[in-house]
């Protein structure tokens, strides 16, 4: 049996297309569940006359403005009563707001945001980054996510790209991998596990390259090789 959310989802996008026969068919992999779509926007109407009395539909035209109103969540992607409860978290927030809102303002507040997932903007993040790419998963960062957005766009980038060219490769960077994360996506793989300190790359190449050499030296020594006087011959 399909779930609430994937009917409801069903019941939006037929909506959406104007096919009432196809409407019908998506809501009716059970009597109840069709009913509990139609209670859940009852419910949500009902929610909405308290929260903004002014300009409100009057009960006789209510039964106009549910069609309409699911055509516009459709269209906008709002497709889960998650999503619907998001909205009206966000309408009670509003406390400046006394009208009755429209469905596309009702759609926006469904639509999830950064700041819902304690994400920073992307401006504070940028300042965050610039400050601090140099200390990789040694810092204590505001989000990962901003981290993974540091590797997506590579340490070279902060060092060598204007403020300019940096700030739009990170914004897009940014923006894509929020998008991924309020999916519900898995973006570790974006994230280091850490980051060399400063120098520390090179360090290690020129430790690797002496030891080596001492290697190469003790076989020639043990061979009766001297190391000093080697050349080289051919196959």
């Amino acid at each position: 049996m399909k779930s609430s959310n994937q009917v409801l989802a069903n019941v939006f996008q037929q909506m959406h297309t104007g096919n009432s026969a196809a409407i019908a068919q998506a809501a009716t992999p059970s009597a109840s569940i069709s009913a509990q779509h139609v209670q859940l926007i009852d419910d949500l109407f009902g929610k909405l006359l308290v929260l903004f009395p002014v300009n409100a539909p009057s009960a006789g035209l209510l039964s106009n403005y549910k069609p309409e109103w699911l055509k516009t969540l459709a269209a906008n992607g709002v497709a889960s009563a998650e999503a619907i409860q998001r909205g009206l978290m966000k309408a009670r927030l509003d406390t400046e707001r006394k009208f009755w809102p429209s469905p596309l303002q009702f759609a926006r507040w469904c639509k999830p945001e950064p700041a819902d997932y304690n994400l920073p903007a992307v401006d504070a993040a940028y300042r965050e980054a610039v400050k601090n790419y140099r200390y990789g998963s040694r810092y204590t960062w505001s989000h990962q996510i901003v981290l993974a957005t540091i590797h997506a766009v590579g340490v070279s980038a902060f060092k060598h790209s204007s403020d300019k060219e940096l700030f739009s490769q990170f914004s897009y960077n940014y923006e894509k991998l929020i998008r991924l994360y309020m999916e519900g996506q898995d973006i570790s793989a974006n994230i280091p596990k850490a980051l060399p300190k400063p120098g520390e790359t090179s360090r290690r190449a020129s430790l690797d390259c002496e030891a080596r050499l001492r290697a190469l030296n003790l076989v020639r020594r043990f061979s009766g090789a001297n190391p000093k006087n080697t050349t080289s011959t051919s196959d």
